[in-house]
């Protein structure tokens, strides 16, 4: 795949736009290769000069979809107060609903990754993307422990782990209720999902 990252960014975006549409219309098992050549217009040639097979081309899919995410995710400004990084939290969270509140193929990406992490049908492209996820999760909660927010009478990596696992409880329920949400509801979950993570990770006594 790093032939591909010499790529120009628009042929960039073509090519990974079609294996997106692709992959969350058929799923991965059933996507197909030469449908997504048509689709980008591009030669079979040139498709095994940038990616090994389908799963180098999942990787790439799947990182950009991450990618996507959390930039939808990124703060206006960093949190002063314990406060506001809580609402912080709450608004990352809805913005990365939002996000794909207004991507059907972004959002069915991202749900059948989550639903497969759960079945435990993972592909290994995913377990990747975990552990960056992992990282970022690390370093709000090490911000939110600074400004006394969070927690810190738990060892951190049973912080880190319970949080974590709190967080994809959320995923695999909007995974599976995706198909109900709408603007308001997306609100008030998100909400809700903040006020679980508050309840596991806030520092005792910070909240009235």
């Amino acid at each position: 795949m790093k032939r591909f990252q010499n790529v120009t960014p628009e042929r960039q975006a073509a090519i990974l736009d079609a294996a997106a549409a692709e992959i969350a219309t058929y799923g991965l098992s059933g996507a197909s290769i030469n449908r997504v050549i048509t689709a980008a217009g591009m030669s079979k040639s040139s498709f095994y000069h940038y990616f090994e097979g389908k799963d180098d081309l999942y990787a790439a899919v799947t990182q950009r979809a991450l990618d996507d995410l959390l930039a939808a995710m990124v703060p206006g400004a960093p949190p002063a107060t314990a406060s506001d990084y809580w609402a912080m939290w709450e608004a990352m969270y809805r913005a990365f609903l939002q996000r794909q509140l207004t991507d059907p193929v972004l959002a069915a990406l991202n749900w059948s990754a989550i639903q497969a992490r759960a079945d435990g049908t993972a592909h290994p492209a995913l377990e990747l993307l975990a552990g960056q996820m992992r990282q970022w999760l690390e370093a709000l909660i090490l911000q939110g422990q600074a400004l006394g927010a969070v927690r810190t009478d738990l060892p951190q990596d049973l912080l880190m782990d319970a949080t974590f696992g709190m967080l994809e409880g959320g995923d695999r329920w909007f995974a599976a209720t995706w198909s109900e949400m709408s603007e308001t509801r997306v609100a008030e979950a998100a909400a809700r999902i903040i006020g679980l993570l508050r309840d596991l990770t806030e520092q005792k006594g910070e909240r009235e």
